[in-house]
């Protein structure tokens, strides 16, 4: 990751006004998780992983990062979503994720 990372949103531990050289993404996953996707919208991320779990990061102004916060998040974070997330994606300043619910 590189360029302009001042709210956190390359995902790299800090923040920033520039990162001019490529930074591996601070991600350190359960054993067995790699990543599927990774989705980038306004200023933020987020990664779902081969298990359907989902990792946000960067600019949370709005909420974005799907937190309970609105502070700006420097490294992929989990966020708690009841089930398996099988699709997920972010634009400009939201994210979203569709999950499988299990039904008893």
């Amino acid at each position: 990751m590189w360029g302009r990372k001042c709210y956190g949103h390359l995902g790299t531990g800090s923040i920033s006004e520039q990162q001019a050289v490529p930074q591996p993404l601070s991600l350190r996953l359960p054993d067995g998780q790699t990543p599927a996707r990774v989705h980038m919208g306004a200023e933020h991320g987020l990664l779902r992983t081969t298990a359907g779990e989902i990792y946000t990061w960067g600019w949370n102004e709005h909420g974005n990062c799907g937190n309970n916060s609105t502070e700006n998040v420097c490294s992929p974070t989990l966020v708690e979503i009841p089930g398996r997330v099988k699709l997920a994606g972010a634009g400009s300043g939201f994210c979203y994720a569709i999950s499988e619910s299990s039904v008893n």
